[in-house]
């Protein structure tokens, strides 16, 4: 039985397209990914614009409680009389004894103020200390807020990575499994041709040949698929389907502390700054005012009544409704959640990665089974071809071995694939 042109033609394809492709496209690894993806991430855009509001926070706490506040001010007060020597209304400083208005001595018919005041806050100190530590602790969270946001990254980069390399690999392997099939073709076409072997045994290997040929474009549809969400994730604007290296994924050894301790540790000091903060509402405020400009109740002599003046402010609190004590219990409630929350994440992480662990183990001895199989299948097949041309094996029996070689190579890969997504959970949460 001859292969016809046509068939030849589907059969080439797929293996001329995927081969070009890579010959012009460029390798990529996973560390190019998560780069990409945390450089171009809005998160951690967001995070460095409020770390950096927060640091210009700390000049503006100096600015508001260290630093002299100048102003310029301007009043101007009028006091109008009524029924003044006969008027309805009239500005005198001079009114008749039935007029109706303010007491002449107190408001000498209006007063009139331009002013260049300066107000410099005195024994501030301990208010901007409190302000500019919690302030800190703020920008410390901040930091860890972005740790934890590339650590996050990270993993959901390699996870989507592994999906796309595992299909990618899917293709190569289902082509190699294709032109396999075809060389046995080719054999078995010569067989059928001088007689010793039937027609439907080669009709086996053709509809076995595309099975594989209708599962390639399947899986082709699903890279396609694959590396849209791998570029989207990492906000990669491109649609070339490059071919990806091999994860390289190593087990982390455990690490002593988990970083989400240290969150918990700014957590609690930011309680404690937040209570230093409302004690200073309880300190003693003297504030140095001066002033200088023009200040008259006359204008008629308004010349000679350019000056200065400076003067001390004392202000004292001496109750404000007990809000220390309602924030104290505020925080000592908060506190306690935020202990309980630590304890049950702390033992939720360490039965993870021990479980994680455990999983660890058992797949690398999967693994190692399923690559021992393979290498007495792959003996078998080459067995079975020397028969299968000599007539001692039928074409059935040699198509069940390759599905058996195909579905333990399959198995084999998938259990790699979730070698590499258990050691990137390990990893994610050994941390």
């Amino acid at each position: 039985m001859k292969i016809n042109a046509a068939s030849q033609f589907y059969i080439i394809l797929p293996l001329f397209f995927f081969n070009s492709l890579l010959a012009v496209s460029q390798n990529r690894d996973i560390n190019y990914y998560v780069n990409r993806a945390q450089q171009n991430s809005p998160l951690i855009s967001q995070n460095e614009s409020l770390l950096r509001i927060n640091l210009l926070q700390n000049q503006l706490i100096i600015a508001q409680n260290l630093k002299p506040h100048v102003y310029i001010t301007g009043d101007l007060t009028l006091a109008p009389y009524f029924s003044n020597n006969g008027r309805f209304i009239s500005l005198t400083p001079n009114p008749d004894g039935s007029a109706f208005g303010y007491d002449p001595a107190l408001s000498n018919g209006g007063s009139y103020e331009a002013l260049l005041n300066v107000d410099l806050p005195l024994i501030t100190g301990g208010v901007s200390r409190a302000l500019i530590i919690q302030n800190n602790i703020q920008n410390q969270i901040l930091i860890l807020s972005t740790k934890q946001t590339l650590h996050d990254i990270e993993k959901q980069v390699r996870e989507q990575y592994i999906n796309t390399f595992s299909v990618q690999q899917q293709i190569n392997y289902l082509l190699r499994i294709i032109k396999l099939i075809d060389d046995r073709k080719k054999i078995a076409d010569a067989l059928v041709q001088k007689g010793l072997m039937q027609q439907t045994d080669y009709l086996l290997l053709d509809i076995e040949q595309n099975t594989r040929i209708i599962e390639d474009h399947q899986q082709e549809q699903s890279l396609t698929n694959a590396f849209t969400q791998l570029n989207n994730l990492c906000g990669i604007e491109d649609t070339t389907q490059y071919e990806l290296e091999e994860p390289d994924f190593q087990q982390t050894p455990p690490v002593k502390t988990y970083n989400f301790a240290e969150r918990f540790r700014f957590d609690s000091l930011s309680i404690v700054s937040q209570l230093n903060v409302l004690n200073t509402n309880n300190y003693p405020q003297l504030t140095l005012s001066g002033n200088l400009g023009l200040r008259t109740s006359d204008p008629t002599n308004i010349s000679h009544n350019f000056g200065t003046g400076i003067g001390l402010h004392l202000n004292i609190p001496l109750y404000n409704g007990n809000q220390k004590n309602i924030l104290l219990q505020q925080n000592r409630i908060t506190f306690d959640t935020l202990s309980i929350s630590h304890v049950a994440q702390l033992l939720n992480v360490r039965n993870t990665i021990k479980g994680l662990a455990k999983q660890i183990k058992t797949i690398r001895e999967t693994i190692s089974l399923y690559e021992s199989q393979i290498t007495k299948q792959e003996l078998l097949l080459k067995i079975l071809q020397d028969k299968l041309i000599s007539g001692q094996v039928s074409t059935i029996d040699y198509v069940k071995s390759i599905e058996d070689y195909i579905l333990t190579n399959q198995n084999l890969f998938n259990a790699r694939v979730t070698l590499w997504q258990l050691i990137n959970q390990y990893n994610y949460f050994n941390w």
